[in-house]
């Protein structure tokens, strides 16, 4: 399991972007599990508050990883 992390503002911003109403992503967010709780069952954590290269960076150091243990 793994785990994309961004901060509040960050995933305000994306939903705002995406035309979703105030509230909506609290709304949503209040269905599900906590962030916190995700986080706690991962077994890595992806942080995705700086541009596409960053996470990118971070999914293929991850794939390495996960590729190296298989094989």
């Amino acid at each position: 399991v793994v785990f994309v992390a961004a901060s509040d503002a960050v995933r305000a911003a994306r939903a705002k972007a995406r035309g979703w109403v105030d509230g909506e992503l609290d709304r949503r967010e209040a269905n599900q599990a906590t962030l916190a709780s995700k986080r706690a069952r991962a077994e890595a954590v992806v942080h995705n508050d700086g541009d596409l290269a960053a996470t990118s960076a971070q999914v293929a150091a991850l794939l390495r990883r996960l590729a190296s243990r298989s094989g």
